[in-house]
């Protein structure tokens, strides 16, 4: 015990100080390059800084809870990062609130690889478990995230909280309402950053504990669980969050990622990709573990993706051991052990492939804790054989990020 709390304290600190650091770095270099401390592509971060700021007046004349109400009606899955940030709007004025919200984020950040940690801890070996925490801290995608404004970061770490507590009931027995009710508010928390990943959540939650072994849970229990959670998904699908949840998931799912490629990378005669017509589910979903590749062209309006290509290049190689570990759990039978997050992490990717945003590193981030978890688990298990299929593996990202470049060369005719 002594040793967790010491390695939890480590890892903490250290990630916290990389973020930190990586913090004060960016709000310099987008304050050189934009003469903001904002990111190329600052409508959403600005949009959220001006909501929250409405926000903090609405409170300061008494007519807050009025106005969220008529915010909920059009934005519900949308309120939850302009709440969080309403507190810190009041206390710090100007563009220095970006290094204020930077910096929680980076403690956010930090935190959340220390619940990775217990995550994994209490399924898999110590070894596994670490590795697992390390990944998570040194991520460059997600230390990226906390050095901009907007919402990944605050709704990874809360959906991550809220696997870690459901575990940690699971794990321990503990079906008390001091045990469950902090869980439901995270759970239900989740609503107002993106819909989907609620619902998946609690579907989730609901898998695991039915198809968890009776010695673990007893069936009365779950019976009892799962209809609590099946009660909370049907008060929770009102009208407003059912119509987000079929925009998100419309059966048209050819034709709106070709109008999400279509919008991204322009048209016609702005110098639009041709082969955009050509992007559909069957090319996303088989690679929904691995995409996006880097950008390594320069693309107006994607000066961001350059920035992060190294994060996505670490990513495109990772998904090769969490592809492995797919298949080592699914031959061997273990799979059961891992129901929660792998429950999340498949759920959550399903239901990504097949939407406009399978191509949008945005869209990502929540579940990439997850895939460090699977990704320990199949490097800790590897054997001699598996060596030759992870260099392959790496060949095969280089093709395919050459040829995600080249597709965004040749279709503009270059």
């Amino acid at each position: 015990m002594h040793g967790t709390k010491a390695f939890e304290k480590k890892l903490f600190w250290t990630g916290l100080l990389i973020r930190i650091a990586y913090v004060f770095l960016s709000y310099w270099f987008y304050n050189e390059m934009t003469g903001m401390p904002y990111e190329y592509s600052k409508a959403d971060s600005i949009g959220y800084v001006e909501t929250a700021t409405g926000f903090a007046s609405y409170w300061e004349h008494g007519t807050l809870f009025v106005e969220l109400k008529m915010y909920a009606e059009a934005f519900l899955s949308d309120m939850g990062y302009p709440l969080f940030l309403m507190p810190i709007v009041r206390v710090v004025e100007g563009t220095e609130v970006n290094l204020l919200i930077r910096i929680v984020h980076a403690i956010l950040g930090a935190y959340t690889a220390v619940l990775i940690y217990r995550i994994a801890a209490r399924s898999m070996d110590a070894n596994t478990a670490r590795l697992a925490a390390i990944f998570c801290m040194l991520h460059p995608v997600l230390i990226c995230y906390c050095g901009i404004t907007l919402k990944e970061t605050l709704m990874t770490f809360l959906l991550v909280l809220f696997i870690d507590m459901a575990s940690r009931m699971i794990e321990g027995r503990k079906y008390t309402f001091a045990a469950i009710a902090p869980m439901i508010i995270v759970g239900l928390s989740l609503f107002l950053f993106r819909t989907v990943l609620g619902v998946i959540a609690f579907m989730a939650l609901f898998f695991a504990l039915v198809m968890l072994d009776t010695k673990v849970v007893s069936l009365g229990k779950k019976i009892a669980l799962g209809t609590m959670v099946a009660g909370i998904l049907f008060m929770s699908l009102s009208e407003n969050i059912m119509r987000e949840v079929r925009q998100i998931t419309e059966i048209d799912v050819r034709g709106q990622q070709q109008t999400s490629l279509t919008r991204r990378y322009g048209e016609g005669k702005q110098g639009g990709n041709v082969f955009a017509k050509y992007a559909g589910a069957a090319v996303f979903a088989p690679l929904i573990f691995t995409i996006p590749f880097p950008t390594m062209v320069a693309t107006y309006g994607q000066e961001d993706m350059r920035l992060i290509h190294g994060g996505n290049w670490m990513r495109n190689v990772m998904s090769g051991f969490v592809i492995l570990a797919m298949f080592m759990l699914l031959l061997s039978g273990d799979w059961r052990k891992y129901t929660l997050p792998l429950a999340m992490l498949l759920g959550y990717l399903l239901m990504l492939a097949f939407t406009q945003f399978a191509h949008s590193l945005r869209f990502h981030i929540p579940v990439m804790p997850f895939e460090m978890i699977f990704a320990a688990y199949a490097i800790t298990s590897m054997r001699k054989k598996h060596k030759n299929w992870y260099l392959i593996w790496c060949l095969l990202c280089v093709v395919m990020c050459f040829g995600w470049n080249w597709f965004k060369l040749a279709g503009r005719g270059l």
